[in-house]
């Protein structure tokens, strides 16, 4: 409206510019088919008593001449009129237009008033401008060309009276409307009704519909019912085609124009269908089973009318109740689904729906449901870093699978080889699994294998895995020695006592301890290891000669087996190391000599290294003491007597150990 408006105004400007060449800014207006130039507000006609014609003139602006393109004048009677309407109408946006217009109303107003007011708002309208002459539609002007143009009054007499010169234009331009877009589409009562809409601003004089039948071919002008509105800053197009045939698919978009046809950019293209998609028949017999081959479910189902059906949706939940989750969108040709991306023994439920070719959507269908159990073996799982604990043995179990439940764990020991099961399900953890086996039966002298089977949750195992070996580390107690003895034989106590290796297997050595203990088997001293290193296995004897004379040892063997476990002590042996009282020097004789008393005896039986303590007296003096001689001749020079002194002498032996024998026979002399 406002273009049609700076169009009037480019009319009534004419008035001031009679006697000067003058540039006009909007005389000259671009359209689709060529360029619109005004000549003036006053009717070219002698009939009319007006002016007699306007000449109008083009100029390339690349060139200096000017070209005499045409000299208009009003029409001369209601037929030619009437013929200008229908010839310019297929220039106009919108054609239909030109029936509204009350044609031989207005040649009698302005037959009758001979001035173009006398049409009143008709007089502002295109058509009635270039049927009159007021306006003219330059076809031939080349396209992307800037031109100019230069208007001339010739009067009756033949005289140019003013000429004035248009705006610098070319064609063909874009208008830049607001991006129009399609909000809504029916099928109803043999007709098709669309709605676009865009932002105000720039507004549209007018709006073509084209359309293009089915899903190929071109696009055609199609004449039809509309409506332009606004509401709130939004422009409404609403269109109807009633030219259209049931059963029938039609693409449609808007060509937006201004006053003068200039066209701006088209709507987005929208798909209506002359038919009712409610009424297509939704897929049935709908059937979940399990996949023959490979692992999954066959979701099947039939369909009757494909015809308007562009594609099916399936939608997958895990509850009756869950919203289902789009997995698939596939053909209207196919009949089977292949559901692999599912977790064995869970119920699935499915439900589809159809989406039309026009994107409309169908209602879904009825939930079926489906349990998928697989039958494939799952690859057997890892295990490793066996570790001995003190209460059994933990290791870790591994598996790259993804629908595993559990695990299955197996054993053996070195005595018996046959793999058993020794667990209910040990349950899948994500990463590594640890499995702690503590079985009170377990020992410490045994090392335990292990085997895993993985079971996934259709219940089918895996072979078995590697194997793997470890030992506990609990306490082990191997059994107490039998039969130990012990005896004094010459000067060294041997020990001995029974073969263990008929009752264990695993001993690894022995320790040999002793005591000193009183003559009631009390201790004196504590036990304590008579060596630091391991008697081996096969030794069952031991030689003691680090002993004492005249003590009481009590003697005890312990078991160390290969892990390091310790057996209780065995039964006792006691060792009483007697001392043996020597025997008393014999032969005693004393005799006085200038150097003092000298002593001499017997050697005894049996001497043994003896040494010999010499005891001396005087008067009734108590004896004490007085020399101690450790090595042969067996005789002793008393020099710290005195003359005239009676002295009294017995001898004593002593063994090595300390033990004085009884007293010899007393002598005694006068020095």
């Amino acid at each position: 409206m406002k273009m049609r408006t700076c169009f009037i105004a480019c009319l009534l400007s004419f008035n001031a510019c009679l006697f000067a060449q003058q540039r006009i800014d909007n005389l000259a207006r671009p359209s689709q088919y060529g360029i619109f130039v005004l000549v003036g507000y006053q009717i070219a006609s002698q009939s009319l008593d007006h002016l007699k014609a306007n000449i109008i003139e083009r100029r390339n602006l690349s060139e200096n001449n000017w070209i005499k393109l045409v000299e208009i004048s009003a029409p001369a009677s209601l037929e030619e009129f009437k013929f200008r309407l229908n010839r310019f109408s297929v220039y106009l946006p919108d054609p239909s237009a030109i029936k509204q217009i009350p044609a031989e109303m207005l040649w009698n107003k302005l037959v009758e008033y001979k001035k173009i007011d006398s049409l009143k708002a008709w007089a502002n309208t295109l058509p009635v401008q270039l049927a009159l002459g007021i306006a003219y539609l330059d076809t031939t002007a080349q396209k992307e060309i800037k031109y100019e143009y230069r208007i001339s009054r010739v009067e009756t007499d033949g005289n140019v009276k003013v000429s004035y010169l248009s705006n610098q234009i070319s064609y063909p331009v874009k208008v830049d409307f607001n991006p129009i877009k399609a909000i809504d589409k029916q099928y109803l009562d043999n007709s098709i009704f669309i709605q676009y809409k865009s932002l105000s601003g720039k507004k549209p004089f007018a709006v073509k519909l084209f359309r293009r039948d089915g899903l190929a071919g071109n696009y055609n002008f199609i004449p039809s019912l509309k409506t332009i509105s606004a509401k709130g800053d939004t422009i409404i197009y609403s269109l109807r085609d009633t030219l259209i045939q049931a059963n029938q698919i039609y693409q449609y978009y808007i060509l937006p124009a201004d006053y003068f046809g200039s066209i701006g950019n088209s709507s987005d293209t929208i798909l209506v269908a002359a038919y009712n998609f409610s009424s297509v028949p939704l897929p049935k017999k709908i059937t979940v089973m399990n996949l023959t081959t490979g692992n999954g479910l066959r979701i099947s189902w039939q369909l009757t009318d494909i015809q308007y059906i562009k594609s099916l949706r399936i939608y997958r939940s895990e509850s009756w109740s869950d919203k289902g989750k789009l997995i698939a969108e596939v053909s209207p040709y196919d009949s089977v689904y292949s559901d692999q991306n599912i977790e064995p023994m869970k119920i699935y439920y499915y439900e589809m729906e159809m989406i039309g070719i026009l994107n409309e959507v169908s209602p879904k269908t009825a939930k079926v449901y489906g349990l998928y159990k697989s039958t494939t073996a799952p690859l057997p799982p890892r295990i490793k870093n066996a570790v001995g604990l003190k209460n059994g043995i933990s290791f870790e179990i591994f598996s790259d699978e993804l629908l595993i439940k559990g695990y299955r764990v197996y054993r053996s020991n070195t005595f018996d080889t046959r793999l058993q099961p020794i667990s209910g399900i040990v349950l899948w953890n994500e990463g590594k699994t640890i499995f702690t086996d503590s079985s009170a039966e377990l020992s410490g002298k045994v090392f335990y294998n292990y085997a895993i089977k993985a079971e996934n949750t259709s219940g089918v195992l895996s072979e078995f895995s590697d194997t793997i070996s470890a030992r506990p580390l609990k306490p082990t107690t191997p059994p107490a020695p039998l039969n130990l003895t012990a005896k004094m034989i010459g000067n060294k106590i041997f020990l001995s006592w029974a073969d263990m290796k008929p009752f264990e297997q695993s001993i690894n050595g022995y320790y040999i301890y002793r005591r000193e203990i009183s003559s009631k088997g009390k201790e004196i001293s504590p036990r304590k290891k008579l060596t630091d290193s391991l008697i081996t296995p096969s030794q069952l004897s031991f030689i003691d000669s680090t002993f004492e004379k005249g003590k009481i040892y009590e003697y005890s063997v312990q078991i160390k087996d290969l892990y390091d476990g310790l057996s209780d002590f065995s039964s006792s042996a006691v060792v009483e190391i007697k001392i043996k009282t020597p025997i008393a020097p014999a032969g005693i004789l004393a005799e006085s000599t200038p150097e003092g008393i000298r002593l001499t005896w017997d050697e005894p039986v049996n001497s043994e290294g003896y040494s010999y303590r010499i005891y001396r007296s005087k008067g009734r003096e108590k004896e004490k003491p007085i020399a101690t001689i450790t090595s042969e001749p067996f005789e002793f020079l008393d020099k710290s007597v005195v003359k005239n002194e009676r002295y009294n002498y017995y001898i004593r032996s002593i063994t090595k150990e300390g033990t004085e024998s009884k007293s010899s026979q007393m002598i005694s002399i006068l020095k």
